[in-house]
Parts: C-alpha cells; structure tokens; sequence
C-alpha cells in the first residue's frame, strides 16, 4: 500500500493474487500423494469415516483428555483473532503507528518458527512420542506468552519483540490443533477413524470463544485499552493453557493403544 500505490480496497485482492500461485502449487502436489500402504496403515492406523455412533465412541473414551485440550483451544483461539484482528491498535499504542513494515517483522518470524516445530515433529516416527512432542510444543508456546509478558514488564524486550514472541507461541499452541496432534492422538491410540471430527469439533469451540472474549471486551471491560487487555488476557492465556496441556499430556501419556486386528489393515491402502 506505501510503496506500489495499492489502495486498501484492492490491497486484500493483491495479497489474495499473490499467494494464488504458491496454492494452486500446493494443490497440485497433494494431488500427487499415494494411497497409503499397508505399512502405513499399520503405523498411522486404519482411516475410516465414522459414523455418529464412533464419534460418540471417541469422545466417551477420550473425555478427560478432550475436555482439556478443547477448553485450551477454546481460549487460544479468541486470544489469536484478538491479537491478529487489533495487531494494528496494539502497536500503535506500543509506539510503532509510523512504521507499516513492522507487521512482517512480527510475523515472518513466527511463520518460519512453527514450520520449523512442525517439521521437527515429523522426524519423530513413534506415534506416542510425536503426541507428547506436539504437546510439549504446545506447552512450551503457552508459557511463551507468560514468560514474553514478564520480560516486557521488566523493561528487557521490546513491544515489537514481545508481539513477535507471543505470536510464536500462540501459534506454537494453536497450529497443531488442525493438523498433527489429532493425527498423532489417533494413530498412537489405535482408535479406527479420522482426525478430522475432532478437529471440526475444536474448530466450532474456538470461535465461540472468539465471539465470547469480544464481547466480554467490549461489555465488560470497555475502558481498558487493546494493549492492556491483551497484556492480561495473556498472562492468564499462559497459565491456564500451561495447566490444561501438561494435564492432557499426563492423561494421554497413560492411555493404552488398541491392536488393529490384522484383518483391518489392507493390502493396498485405505481412506485416510
């Protein structure tokens, strides 16, 4: 918008143009994956629709660990949109209203920090030990929030390094929710299904709580200023999310995998 003279009602079309290219290309190599092998089935476990009856399933055999990860998420996903969607309210009150360029210093930073995560966690080949990695990826990034928050009060970061690092760990929290942690949790628990009903029931979770963390904002603590409701929200973010992970890494850390009946896995692949 500053330097090519794009106006800010073409400039979402311009970005939207942009990242075209580099979608269609992801596009076409997801086209290009393989059915699974047998092999496959046998680490990830077999892949199946499921029906009302195996979602009830799922959640009755999980409950205590799902309640926890999905208030976590709950939480997360309202303080990630009120970060993101009052990113330029927050730094104009931090000092940096002159300075557009500011917004890819805090964010490519953290983009290329959780595709680092999530390409370690990919090395993990043990099904269990890539859940409680993802976990402890995700606990590490809540205590982020707290300790980021700590340092800025302290006078030992800046407003600009304190957005970057509480972008990190917010994302480090929340990304693995829509992609290897349900994966994770299937496969070293055994349970026949997919990830993606509990990723749509977090989904469905989360942006209420978008909703319900902005309307506490503007109905319950209207005179307080973006960056000082953040700031709160944040430490409590941090514990709380702290708390819920370490707790849901402890249930399903003792949580026994089901054998897959030799019948069950297939010679040629099977729906992922």
């Amino acid at each position: 918008m500053t330097d090519r003279g794009v106006s800010e009602w073409w400039m979402p079309a311009a970005t939207g143009a942009i990242f075209l290219v580099p979608y269609l290309l992801g596009v076409r190599m997801l086209s290009l994956v393989p059915e699974p092998t047998r092999e496959d089935v046998a680490a990830r476990v077999l892949r199946t629709p499921m029906t009302g009856r195996d979602r009830w399933a799922f959640v009755r055999r999980f409950a205590p660990g799902l309640v926890m990860l999905f208030a976590t998420y709950f939480l997360l996903t309202a303080y990630r949109d009120y970060r993101d969607t009052y990113g330029i309210e927050i730094l104009k009150e931090l000092g940096y209203a002159q300075k557009p360029a500011v917004f890819t210093k805090t964010e490519l930073p953290i983009a290329l920090g959780v595709m680092a995560a999530l390409a370690g966690l990919n090395l993990i080949r043990d099904n269990r030990k890539g859940l409680l990695g993802a976990l402890g990826i995700m606990g590490f990034g809540a205590a982020l929030l707290g300790g980021s928050t700590l340092l800025l009060d302290a006078g030992h970061i800046s407003g600009v390094v304190w957005m970057i690092l509480i972008g990190l760990g917010a994302y480090l929290c929340y990304v693995p929710f829509g992609s290897v942690l349900f994966d994770r949790l299937m496969a070293s628990t055994g349970f026949v299904g997919t990830a993606v009903f509990a990723i749509y029931l977090a989904d469905a979770l989360g942006y209420t709580g978008s909703v319900a963390l902005q309307l506490y904002k503007d109905l319950g603590a209207a005179e307080a200023s973006r960056f000082g409701f953040l700031r709160i929200v944040t430490y409590a973010m941090s514990l709380l999310g702290v708390v819920m992970i370490a707790g849901a890494a402890v249930y399903f850390g003792t949580v026994s995998r089901r054998p897959i009946p030799s019948e069950s896995v297939p010679q040629v692949g099977a729906t992922a």
